[in-house]
């Protein structure tokens, strides 16, 4: 269990005394102090973006002539971009239709230039450093996912991505092309594909232009080891002799005359680092001290050719210093590690990318690492909650960060995620007319925290409750849309095996949790493979209450009858009641929706609502009925709790607001069009206030007259 305390104050301090923006030196056995800086407001006046900062970082691109200019692709939130090193970031990702940025590239001759290439929605480009976005895939095949793009820095017309389009139904052929374009993205010509076979169509993970020889390119394929191409991309040939494990994940090259034969491969499947010294005809196994990792992406130091860093899933950042003859962790450990980049100016500078808990760099090769982050909205917030005691103090949960905390009204956040063994928090919960707080888990259980004793969170309570075996890896989460499941799609889930990227179970997270507003000692808590549990003494213990090996998205219980419980299961159509709180449930199905949110008016305790896959429906008198955004799919429902009729619904597509109980509705903020709002909260303190989480960018906090 890791203790990370909040240290705001040493940060400010490190800063007074270091200088301008220096980065804050931190133990490696420790994660570094987690300081969110303010946010730049964008939208109509009103409506503010708060935070907090971070997210799932996939991508970390470089202008090689000035190192001031970096942008980042983020998973689900777009693209940012930092005109001062990486200290602070702005949002430029306008006309960008896909925010799920897998790959970037910077034209080495014009920082303006930049392309994007994303999740199944191909490849975009910006020809004004990022103002503007727009499609540039004339030629690339449909539903692509581009995983790596390479600028050829002789001839920056001459542009390189691999790609992997639909497959089929999660089996081979999977569609795997490497394209070339001559004309700086106007238009694609497929170079490499049919690895092996028209059965197979293996796709590549990553390409690297060698950066001594010129017109040869390293591609390394899910399945089948090393490819080589020696004249710009017009022909290729294997190179994977002696590779015994062959789910590469990233490729580099000696970046000096004496090392230019030299190359490292990592792999997926726990074998570690290959390396060869003759130009791939030979490799030979290097993972003294890396055995065991599952490697995403690799960069080498292009002033100390024998220093190679990984960015791994399940051992932080990993760095050798002596050519892969041993490795050690330098760092992030506790964080699945999505990118590492080394900066092409100065190579003490290193950017690692996680998997949802933001962006860090180091200025000292790898020694100390601080957040880089500010400005970055994208992170999934699950959750916010208002003090009851302070209308400034706000509560936040993070997946893949955990809970952060805001003392000004979420003008700026510190971490507070002491004593979590997991930073995946898939929600957090309020108890009605108190002052404690639930954080559900995904993987470490359920913690809790009283706001007027916060020196003692967060405590861990049910026993009983189900956790997994290694709280500190990320695994496929049980939630609906939640955006780790589509990156761990890409890029394979762990295992031993050769692992195809398709659906697979999640890891015993808690999902929902709802207190009984008639009796709030009683609370049911929803699982992601174990049913439902509930508690009758406000939280601190649980038990059993059916459903048993039930995936549960949904929860609601009666306002006047704690005995009274609804449950909604990933299956679809599957609705279940209960009237005596879990000893039996009776099937009240939805044919044909899978619902993602259930809720009830305090006003009219005998009308269930559910929000789904096709929109909101009512259920009363014994039958569903729908009651509009038929087409959408509605993540969350949410009573505004002191105005009667007044309901709020977040979609994959910005949120909606019905001021009649669902006879009609209006969309709105304006602000949230394009991004899943996954929860929607109120203020205690401001009855006009409303606050969606969104999964890729943070919260906006706005107002309803």
């Amino acid at each position: 269990m890791r203790n990370r305390i909040c240290r705001a104050g040493t940060w400010l301090l490190l800063l007074m005394l270091l200088g301008a923006r220096p980065l804050p030196g931190v133990a490696q056995t420790e994660p570094p102090p987690r300081a969110f800086l303010p946010l730049v407001m964008r939208g109509a006046p009103g409506a503010q973006w708060i935070g907090p900062d971070g997210g799932l970082i996939a991508s970390v691109a470089f202008y090689p002539a000035d190192a001031s200019i970096v942008y980042a692709g983020s998973w689900g939130g777009g693209v940012y971009k930092s005109t001062d090193g990486g200290w602070t970031w702005r949002w430029k990702s306008q006309g960008l239709a896909n925010l799920t940025v897998v790959s970037m590239a910077v034209d080495p001759g014009n920082p303006d230039v930049a392309y994007a290439g994303t999740y199944r929605g191909k490849v975009f480009k910006t020809i004004d450093g990022g103002e503007s976005w727009f499609l540039s895939s004339q030629g690339i095949q449909e539903g692509a996912i581009v995983y790596s793009t390479v600028i050829d820095p002789g001839n920056p017309q001459r542009v390189h991505i691999a790609t992997r389009g639909y497959s089929n139904n999660g089996g081979p052929p999977w569609n795997g092309v490497i394209y070339r374009s001559d004309d700086g993205g106007a238009s694609w010509v497929r170079k490499l594909y049919n690895v092996a076979g028209s059965s197979q169509q293996d796709w590549a993970y990553w390409l690297q232009i060698h950066p001594k020889l010129a017109n040869t390119i390293l591609a390394a394929t899910h399945e089948y080891g090393i490819y080589i191409s020696e004249n710009a991309g017009d022909s290729w040939r294997r190179i994977s002799n002696g590779i015994t494990n062959l789910s590469t994940r990233a490729v580099v090259a000696g970046p000096t005359t004496e090392y230019q034969n030299w190359l490292y491969t990592g792999v997926w499947e726990r074998r570690g680092v290959y390396r060869s010294t003759n130009l791939g005809d030979s490799w030979s196994l290097r993972s003294n001290g890396i055995d065991g990792a599952h490697i995403y992406s690799m960069d080498i130091d292009h002033e100390l050719p024998r220093w190679v860093y990984a960015a791994t899933y399940n051992m932080g950042v990993m760095r050798t210093t002596d050519a892969a003859s041993s490795w050690s962790n330098v760092g992030l450990a506790w964080d699945p590690i999505a990118t590492v980049r080394i900066h092409p100016l100065d190579s003490t500078i290193v950017f690692a990318g996680t998997a949802g808990d933001g962006l860090f760099a180091s200025r000292d090769r790898g020694s100390t690492w601080g957040r880089s982050q500010a400005g970055m909205q994208a992170s999934s917030t699950t959750a916010l909650i208002v003090s009851p005691d302070d209308p400034q103090d706000y509560y936040a949960s993070i997946d893949g960060s955990g809970v952060v905390r805001s003392e000004d009204g979420g003008v700026s956040w510190s971490d507070f995620s002491q004593n979590l063994s997991s930073l995946l928090v898939n929600s957090m919960v309020q108890q009605p007319q108190g002052t404690a707080l639930f954080a559900l888990t995904d993987g470490g259980g359920l913690y809790y925290c009283d706001l007027r004793n916060s020196g003692a969170c967060w405590q861990r309570v049910g026993s009983n409750l189900p956790t997994a075996v290694d709280a500190s890896d990320i695994e496929p989460s049980g939630r609906p849309f939640a955006s780790r499941n589509t990156f761990l799609e890409a890029y394979g889930i762990p295992g031993d095996g050769i692992t195809m990227p398709q659906a697979v179970p999640g890891n015993n997270g808690l999902q929902v949790m709802a207190f009984a507003p008639s009796n709030t000692q009683m609370a049911y808590l929803g699982t992601d493979s174990s049913g439902v549990y509930k508690s009758t003494n406000g939280g601190m213990n649980w038990a059993t209450a059916g459903l048993s090996g039930k995936k549960v998205w949904a929860l609601a219980v009666d306002p006047t009858n704690p005995q009274v419980v609804y449950a909604a299961t990933d299956q679809s159509g599957e609705v279940k009641v209960s009237t005596n709180a879990g000893s039996s449930w009776s099937n009240i199905s939805l044919a044909g929706v899978t619902v993602y949110s259930l809720a009830i008016s305090p006003a009219a305790p005998d009308v269930l609502w559910a929000g789904g896959s096709n929109g909101v429906y009512r259920r009363a008198g014994g039958s569903w009925s729908p009651s509009g955004l038929a087409g959408s799919e509605v993540a969350w429902l949410a009573f505004h709790p002191s105005r009667v009729g007044v309901l709020w619904a977040g979609t994959s597509n910005g949120s909606f607001l019905s001021e009649d109980g669902g006879s009609s509705w209006n969309p709105g903020p304006a602000e949230l069009a394009g991004h899943v709002v996954q929860s929607i909260h109120f203020d205690p303190f401001d009855a006009s206030a409303v606050y969606f989480c969104t999964t890729a960018h943070g919260v906006l906090r706005a107002y309803y007259p």
